[in-house]
């Protein structure tokens, strides 16, 4: 919501809420998996995917021509499914919209406006479900300072580092958090 305002009218909409419907539309699944299977394994699972994605994506490949519509809505659904089961939608559009041949300023608004949507209605389906553990509102209280610092601070280095550097920052974060995820 933080960076909303500034992202809205550069926002490809027509891409956007397409890939939108189809998260939201696997979201409910992802719910359902996680209250009812096993967490490690699932997060090992996530991790070591999201792992490999990112590491064969740090090795330059980029797509001469966006994917097209089929491609875009399974890897939203893909990332609806995981905002459910592990609360990390990014991977899979983060790395779709960056083999793709928009620049990263462009990209940045696009995801924007996704998680926008995406985060909003998972925050509402987990409540609804019952899903927010003791504890889960104290820590996010704590939390938001923390995120909307780091927002902010994003936003500063997004305009000053070059395409190159956003690239290999947004791939090895997503690395990383793979990593995390089959690891930890």
């Amino acid at each position: 919501l933080q960076l909303l305002p500034g992202a809205a009218r550069a926002i490809r909409w027509r891409e956007v809420a397409p890939m939108g419907a189809a998260a939201l539309a696997a979201l409910p699944l992802g719910v359902y998996l996680v209250v009812h299977l096993p967490p490690e394994p699932m997060r090992r699972a996530i991790g070591a995917i999201v792992a490999v994605l990112a590491a064969l994506l740090m090795l330059g490949w980029r797509a001469r021509r966006p994917p097209g519509l089929p491609a875009a809505l399974g890897v939203s659904a893909v990332s609806g499914l995981l905002e459910g089961l592990a609360g990390t939608p990014g991977p899979p559009v983060v790395l779709y919209l960056f083999v793709g041949p928009h620049p990263a300023a462009s990209n940045r608004q696009q995801l924007i406006g996704y998680f926008t949507v995406l985060d909003l209605a998972a925050t509402l389906l987990f409540a609804w479900q019952g899903a927010f553990a003791a504890g889960v509102l104290e820590r996010a209280a704590l939390l938001i300072p923390v995120s909307i610092a780091a927002t902010w601070a994003g936003g500063r280095l997004f305009h000053r580092a070059g395409e190159a550097l956003l690239r290999w920052l947004a791939l090895a974060l997503i690395l990383l958090i793979g990593l995390f995820g089959l690891l930890v």
